[in-house]
This record gives structure tokens, sequence and C-alpha cells, in this order.
């Protein structure tokens, strides 16, 4: 089923996420992500607040790595 609704599944621990992540962004697919608890990655604030930013006429997403 989520083959044919072309809906990517993944999980925060997954090493590819952020990559995941920006691939569905980018190309506007649908993106499930499983065993969530309450603690969620930064890197997915700017997406939940919707802060955007307006590049001409499209909207962007800024995602922010921040290495340990």
């Amino acid at each position: 089923m989520e083959r044919e609704n072309d809906i990517l599944i993944t999980t925060l621990n997954s090493k590819l996420f952020r990559q995941q992540l920006e691939d569905s962004i980018s190309l506007g697919r649908s993106l499930l992500i499983e065993d969530v608890d309450e603690e969620l990655d930064p890197i997915l604030d700017n997406i939940l607040e919707k802060n955007y930013l307006k590049i001409g006429h499209t909207l962007r997403v800024c995602i922010i790595y921040l290495n340990n």
C-alpha cells in the first residue's frame, strides 16, 4: 500500500533519516516516521513550526545540522 501511495516509511533512528527527510521535502512526497516518542529530533522543529523561507515564489524549509 505504501508503494502505491508513494509514502516513504522511516524511523528517527534510521541512519538515512536526514537524507530521506530532505528528499521527501524537496520532491513533495509523503514521509511516515514510525516509533516516535515524546522526544523529537531538533531537525524537525522548523518543519513542525512552519518556519519557511520565501525565495522568489518558492517556500523553503531551513534544515540545520548540529554535529555532536
